[in-house]
């Protein structure tokens, strides 16, 4: 976090911890974190994507496009609520980047405000009190990574989801808004430690990483009762599968 936002005023509260040090690790393998996602030059018509609202905006209507056409028009029309099946991933798009933009803008805003308040707890209450915050609140510190990372990730998802398919495993389908969080704030990380190839490697390899956990765990949720459920989080992962095994060695033993 200290790279991330140069200064050691917040932690992040996330439960995909493992997975961004391995990003920001990985970043410091491939890369330099003087070649910044930020600092990139691009061709003057793919300058709109230093804008993250406009890079997100239009990846995620094409994703949106791609889902429904795979899905056919009745489906889409089964859920759209009487709006053209053509019309409606494009409302569905501008939604989710205007939700971007709210969560940004409010991001920022707290940033403001929090920090001046943890000063009075961690001088009266919790000496050394950080606040630990949801993984939007490194967007802002690098934008354009977000949106690198979030493709990145599901470039990574996509190929688990055929990989898993052929060797006959839980198939886990990469769905957008997980895959977007955890993707760009992997990207964030891998950044700040590697530029923008750690961007890349990065939040790929977190991307491969939650969709490997889930279908690993999801035996053992199919055994508690509760199929069809998975979290694509690498901490629940990690700490489900220990726990579980811990168990069946203590099982074993007694």
């Amino acid at each position: 976090m200290r790279k991330v936002t140069g200064d050691d005023e917040l932690a992040l509260g996330h439960y995909v911890t493992v997975g961004y040090a391995l990003s920001g690790w990985i970043g410091s393998k491939v890369g330099k974190p003087e070649d910044s996602t930020e600092n990139l030059k691009l061709p003057v018509w793919l300058s709109i994507f230093k804008d993250y609202v406009v890079g997100v905006s239009i990846t995620i209507i094409i994703f949106f496009y791609i889902a429904a056409i795979a899905a056919g028009k009745a489906k889409v029309e089964a859920l759209s609520g009487g709006v053209n099946w053509l019309v409606y991933p494009l409302f569905q798009g501008l939604s989710f980047a205007a939700s971007l933009f709210v969560i940004i803008t409010g991001v920022r805003m707290l940033l403001g405000e929090i920090v001046n308040a943890f000063v009075g707890i961690s001088e009266r209450l919790i000496p050394n009190a950080k606040p630990a915050l949801d993984c939007p609140i490194v967007f802002p510190f690098a934008p354009t990574a977000t949106v690198i990372g979030f493709l990145s990730a599901y470039v990574g998802g996509l190929l688990c989801m055929f990989a898993f398919g052929a060797f006959n495993m839980a198939v886990i389908i990469p769905v957008a808004v997980p895959y977007f969080f955890i993707g760009a704030t992997a990207g964030v990380f891998g950044n700040a430690t590697g530029g923008w190839k750690g961007a890349i490697a990065g939040s790929f390899v977190v991307g491969v990483l939650i969709a490997i956990g889930p279908s690993t765990i999801y035996p053992i949720m199919a055994n508690l009762g509760l199929e069809g459920t998975a979290f694509p989080e690498t901490d629940f992962n990690i700490v489900g599968l220990l726990v579980y095994y811990i168990g069946k060695f203590l099982q074993f033993i007694f």
